[in-house]
Parts: C-alpha cells; structure tokens; sequence
C-alpha cells in the first residue's frame, strides 16, 4: 500500500513540476520595430522599464514596462543601456504585448 501511493505521489510531483509551455503567438498579433533606452530592470518579473521612441502607426514616444520572454536578456540589459527589438502586440495571448528579437547595445560609460 505504501508504495502505491508514493508512486501515486512521485507521479503527481512529476507532471507538477513540468516547465510551462510557451504562449504561442497568434496569426492576429501586431508586429512593430522598437528602440529605447532602458530606465529600470526588474529581472524577478521580466520586465524593463523601457523609455522609447514613437511607435510608427501605433504609440506615440513614452516610457513603458515590458515583458521580455528572452532569457539570455537579463545579463546584458542594465540601464543606460539602448535596445532594438519588435515588440508583439497579440489580444490573444495571456500577456497582450511583449518585446522580442532583442539586440542591446552597451550603457555608455558615465
């Protein structure tokens, strides 16, 4: 009996632990090139704080948090820092708007 239900319970602490899986983006979602300059980092939440330019056709210049789904991002975004990327507008998706294909360019030095 004891080992059918810590098999019952490994089973279920296996399928809870599993990664999400990643939104997928739908055939709706809006795509728009972005530049800024990063304000503020907030890593834990995936978020920066991004002062950009005016969105062409979509947003006028302001600041602004993003999600950034890229992992290999918060390392290199500090900031100072400028940021190209396209940020995907999708009223589909769980989070409606996110920054992708990101390129960082260096903080200047103070």
């Amino acid at each position: 009996m004891q080992k059918v239900i810590f098999i019952i319970l490994a089973a279920l602490f296996a399928f809870g632990c599993q990664a999400e899986e990643p939104q997928k983006t739908s055939e709706t979602a809006k795509r728009y090139p972005l530049t800024g300059k990063v304000i503020s980092v907030d890593k834990s939440a995936k978020t920066a704080r991004i002062e950009h330019e005016e969105i062409v056709g979509f947003m006028e210049k302001m600041t602004m948090d993003f999600p950034i789904r890229e992992d290999w991002v918060w390392e290199d975004l500090v900031p100072g820092a400028i940021v190209y990327g396209e940020l995907v507008v999708d009223s589909t998706a769980k989070d409606p708007y996110w920054l992708e294909k990101i390129s960082i360019s260096a903080a200047p030095n103070p």
